[in-house]
This record gives structure tokens, C-alpha cells and sequence, in this order.
């Protein structure tokens, strides 16, 4: 099972778990992954990207043993996703696009934060 000492890493079509220098999962991707990021807890792995097309990808999924299972597609960016990052404590995720534009992402509804 993937716990907490695991790591993601994003490839052209795919994203792959890695726990203990081996790989414990790996999920075939419609897009083409270039960021990857786990959640503190181990449960939640977001994937970004572009599509051929250049359109950006932002993909969430459960962990679920050695599965990944989509959990949720967020939208609103408008380049392609250059770099995905969760908060230390698991409740927001940052990802910034390759138009300089960064979002701020509540992971308890994946709503993107909106500025006051």
C-alpha cells in the first residue's frame, strides 16, 4: 500500500508511485503529465499537464493500494500546468501554469480560492 513515504513522478503518459526506490503503482495518463504531487497523508495524488492540443490538464485521484482512481478534473487554467504542490498540512494545493498564473486549491471541496 502506498502510505506516507511515498513519492510521485509524472512522465509524458504516465504518473507512477514510488515507495522504497520501487515503483508500487503506475496509471496510464490521456495527457501529458509534467507535474506531480502526493498528499502529506498519502491518499490523494494530483496530476498536470497539457493535452496534445496544448489545452491544461489537472487531474486528482484517490490512492487506493497500488491503484489510482480520478477523483476530480479542475478547470480554470488557461496554460499548460508547469508545477503542482500540496501544502505541508494536506488542506491546499498550489499549481502554477506556463502563463505565470497560480492557483490556490482548497483540497476539502477543490474549489480554487478566491482573492479578497
Amino acid at each position: 500500500d502506498v502510505s506516507k513515504e511515498a513519492v510521485v513522478a509524472a512522465s509524458m503518459k504516465s504518473v507512477y508511485v514510488i515507495k522504497g526506490g520501487k515503483t508500487v503503482a503506475d496509471f496510464k495518463l490521456d495527457f501529458n503529465g509534467k507535474s506531480a504531487t502526493i498528499s502529506p497523508d498519502g491518499s490523494t495524488v494530483v496530476v498536470g499537464g497539457e493535452t496534445d492540443r496544448m489545452e491544461a490538464v489537472l487531474r486528482v485521484y484517490t490512492v487506493a493500494g497500488d491503484k489510482l482512481a480520478e477523483k476530480a478534473k479542475l478547470e480554470g487554467h488557461t496554460g499548460a500546468i508547469t508545477n503542482v504542490l500540496f501544502s505541508p498540512d494536506g488542506k491546499f494545493l498550489a499549481v502554477a501554469d506556463k502563463k505565470r498564473n497560480i492557483f490556490l486549491w482548497d483540497t476539502s471541496s477543490w474549489k480554487a480560492v478566491e482573492e479578497d
